[in-house]
Formats: structure tokens, C-alpha cells, sequence
């Protein structure tokens, strides 16, 4: 970044041969370069450890370059500690995301004693607190492992392989061994040693893998209890669409990594993506967006996002009825629909003034007759607005 009298002015830029060029700004400079999942010096000062750049699916070249650019002139910094987690496992050295395969019943996360310590079908961001720890201070549980069993392997695909119902193992023989997405073994027991898990934890953990697909309840962890978990599950499966039996071999299994799909913290920026210095003072002619900055003060509570992602209300909040959302000092109404539809629309009847979802006691509140299909109406005197807010 270059300086003019106390403003921002410019960048100079490299072609990676040593040729720098000078780009002038006449109305400012826009930091939009992405995080720094792809610097290892980075990940390892500010991320979670252990940690390893080979293990994100980001950019590669979002190393972070305009955030040390922007801390050499003062600018602040934040939510560095925060990544977009997400469980990968490694094919020839290439890291594999697993969105929806964590979620399928018949397959387990385990440690190196070979025990359970999470809801394997959570979030794919809950992973990296799931992994190291509320506080990202548990180290050992890198790498975790994922187990499944025949079964799961005939009837779902995995990081990219097909399912063995449609490609058997014998036409992927270079997915299986020692740089491979996969071992495999005759027993769990025989897995756990290839793997370097405790034999006799693999096997009580299976036991109870199966105690719990039996009963469809997971006591330990709550898999398969929300309906996030059920959507990536087997609806086929029952009574528990996310857990089934581990008990038909050959088995399989894969060093489990937390990997990422992008850092979240930056450069600090106000509300109008001006990047603020160390006293919170926008530095002039330097503006940011995207994965390289941290918002300051929008002040949506305990959920730390990057700018342009807030959560405004957890799914369970709506089984009570409509809610009442107050942000950017505007109300908003949020509701479920008949259809199921989630709708988030200005807060006020402009009939009578009043806030659509704020009162239970009303008598069409009270009533449950608010919802009409995907419209809602005033809780007062019933004048009805669709999904865009019109009457």
C-alpha cells in the first residue's frame, strides 16, 4: 500500500519475477485479496494448532498479503483466530471437504483411543470447535478418524468416490494404501491398527454405534435430533436417518483433518468498509470487504461473522411462532410460512403502526391465525402482507 500525506494512494504490485508496478488511487484503495488460509506463518500464529495450509480448500492465493500490507501502515485487525472450519480428509496429498458424508448413518468420528467426542452431522464450521476445543486449546484430537463399514461404502459416496454400489473397490484401487483417500481392512480391529487408533475403543464405540441405531437415539452426542442433521441424512433409514449400524466388513477409514474453506478476520472496518487503525479512526483512502476484514460494530451479539454474514435467529426460535428482530436500528418481522418458507420482512403494520410479531396477547396472535399461508397479518385488525411486504 502506498502513502500520500497520511492517505492511502495506491498499491504496488509484483508479477512474482521481481517486476513492481505502481498503481495510483485517485479515490481509494479496495482490500477485497481474501484471508490467509493458504500462509502457513499466518495459520500457525493466529489459527488453532496444529494446523497446516495443505489442509484448506481455499484460494491458493489467499495468503494473506494485504492484511500484513494493512498492519504495516496501523491498520487493526480481528477475528483472526476464526476460520470457515471445515472436516477434510486427504487424497494424494489434496485436501477433500466432507459436506454431506459426515451426516450418513453407519460411519463414526473418533479419537486415537478410539472414542466418540461430537455430533459427527453437525455444521461443517461447528468442527473446528469441536476439535480443538470451546476455547481452541485441545491439541490431540488432530488428526480425529472416520470409520465406516461396507454398508456405507456400497450406498453413499465419499470426498469424491463413488459409492461401491456403482464402482466397485476394485476399479479405484489407487483410492485405497498409503497416499489414497482411504484404508481398508477385514475387521475393525485390524483398521484400527493400520490406522494408529486404539483397536479394543474402535470396537466398543461400534458397539455402541449400534445400540444407538437400534434405539435412534444418540445419547452421548444428540446426531440425527435437529433437523440440520436429518436433511443430510438417509431418509430411508429409520427411526434415526443419521445413525445405523457398524458391524459389516471390510471396513474403512481415513485420517480426519480440520481444514477450512476460507479464514474469517482481517482488517477492522465500520459500517461504511472503511478500515479503522489501532484508536478505531478510518484510515483515509483505504476501504475492505470480504474474508480479509472483521466488521466492528454491528453489534449482533455473541456470533462472531466476518462483514455480510450475521445470523439474526437460531431455526428453533421459529417453532415458538414469529419473531420480532431489531437490527441496523430497523424492526423486522421473521416467520415461518405454511409452506415452510422462512420470511424476514419490515417489521410495522402501516395501517396501524404497530410491530407485526411483537405481541403473543393480541387475539390473532393469541389465536395462532397470524399465518396465512406465507402471508402474515397484523395481530390487531388483521390486514394481511405477503412474503414482500406488500398489503
Amino acid at each position: 500500500l502506498m502513502m500520500d500525506g497520511g492517505r492511502v494512494g495506491g498499491v504496488i504490485t509484483s508479477d512474482g519475477e521481481g517486476h513492481r508496478q505502481s498503481i495510483v488511487a485517485r479515490r481509494g484503495v479496495i482490500v477485497a485479496a481474501g484471508g490467509f488460509e493458504r500462509s502457513a506463518e499466518m495459520r500457525q500464529t493466529n489459527l488453532a494448532n496444529p494446523t497446516n495450509p495443505d489442509w484448506s480448500a481455499g484460494s491458493p492465493g489467499n495468503t494473506g498479503d494485504l492484511i500484513r500490507a494493512g498492519e504495516k501502515i496501523g491498520a487493526k485487525t480481528g477475528l483472526m483466530h476464526e476460520a470457515w472450519w471445515a472436516p477434510v480428509v486427504l487424497w494424494g496429498g489434496r485436501p477433500v471437504v466432507l459436506f454431506f458424508e459426515k451426516s450418513k448413518p453407519g460411519m463414526v468420528i473418533i479419537d486415537r483411543k478410539g472414542q466418540r467426542f461430537m455430533n459427527e452431522a453437525i455444521t461443517y464450521n461447528s468442527y473446528g470447535k469441536c476439535v480443538y476445543g470451546e476455547d481452541y486449546s485441545i491439541r490431540d484430537r488432530v488428526p480425529a478418524f472416520i470409520i465406516f463399514d461396507r454398508t456405507y461404502r456400497k450406498k453413499y459416496m465419499f470426498g469424491g468416490l463413488l459409492q461401491s454400489g456403482m464402482s466397485p473397490d476394485w476399479m479405484n484401487r489407487s483410492a485405497f494404501g498409503k497416499n489414497g483417500l482411504l484404508q481398508k481392512a477385514p475387521t475393525l480391529r485390524s483398521l484400527a491398527v493400520k490406522l494408529g487408533v486404539d483397536p479394543s475403543g474402535l470396537e466398543a464405540t461400534a458397539r455402541q454405534m449400534d445400540k444407538y441405531a437400534r434405539t435412534g437415539v444418540d445419547a452421548q452426542f444428540g446426531r440425527g435430533s435437529d433437523a440440520h442433521d436429518r436433511q443430510y441424512g438417509d431418509a430411508r433409514v429409520k427411526p434415526n436417518p443419521c445413525l445405523g449400524p457398524i458391524e459389516k466388513g471390510p471396513f474403512y477409514g481415513a485420517a480426519l483433518y480440520i481444514g477450512d474453506i476460507g479464514t474469517k478476520g482481517g482488517l477492522v472496518i465500520d459500517n461504511d468498509g472503511q478500515v479503522l487503525d489501532e484508536a478505531g479512526q478510518p484510515i483515509p483512502g483505504l476501504f475492505a470487504a470480504g474474508n480479509c476484514t472483521k466488521t466492528s460494530d454491528y453489534k449482533l451479539g455473541t456470533f462472531d461473522f466476518p462483514r455480510g454474514w450475521f445470523m439474526i435467529a437460531e431455526a428453533s426460535e421459529l417453532d415458538k411462532g414469529p419473531l420480532a428482530l431489531r437490527f441496523f436500528g430497523k424492526d423486522f418481522a421473521l416467520y415461518r410460512g405454511e409452506s415452510g418458507r422462512l420470511v424476514c420482512l419490515d417489521g410495522h403494520c402501516k395501517h396501524m403502526g404497530a410491530h407485526l410479531t411483537a405481541s403473543h396477547t393480541a387475539s390473532i396472535a393469541a389465536h395462532n391465525e397470524q399465518i396465512e399461508g406465507d402471508a402474515i397479518r397484523c395481530p390487531y385488525h388483521s390486514w394481511c402482507y405477503s412474503t414482500e411486504g406488500r398489503l
